[in-house]
């Protein structure tokens, strides 16, 4: 006799965001206030207008664009431009006529998305990825 095949079914993002937030608040731990807090963050200062401002500054002065490939934490910083507290190194590469850079997320959440905002679905997308990496 064969048992029934149990199905598995995946929540989806919205739901499993209201289960976790729920069971913090059945825990007594605030959700609204820190929520609130990180969307202003991502969408008043984690901005792409922040690398904008650190790339014009690279173009005109060329003792700041040394100082951002050789130190880019360093660099940016004086610009005001807050920086994640995780990465420990800024990587500043300048691209040239025979190599051209490019972000790529692998998802491990290193990405200094304070100096270039937060990357948008299609940049984290597994086939996006592959392709840029060949």
């Amino acid at each position: 006799m064969q048992t029934p095949e149990k199905e598995t079914r995946t929540s989806s993002a919205e739901q499993r965001f209201v289960a976790v937030q729920a069971a913090l608040q059945e825990h007594g731990i605030e959700t609204e206030a820190p929520i609130e807090a990180l969307a202003h963050l991502a969408l008043e200062q984690w901005i792409t207008q922040n690398s904008a401002r650190v790339v014009a500054k690279a173009w005109v002065d060329s003792a700041f664009r040394e100082r951002l490939i050789a130190n880019g934490h360093a660099a940016v910083t004086e610009l005001d431009v807050a920086m994640p507290k995780h990465p420990r190194h800024l990587v500043v590469l300048q691209n040239t006529p025979t190599v051209h850079n490019v972000i790529c997320c692998t998802l491990c959440s290193c990405t200094a998305f304070t100096l270039i905002g937060l990357p948008p679905d299609w940049n984290k997308d597994l086939a996006f990825a592959s392709l840029v990496v060949i």
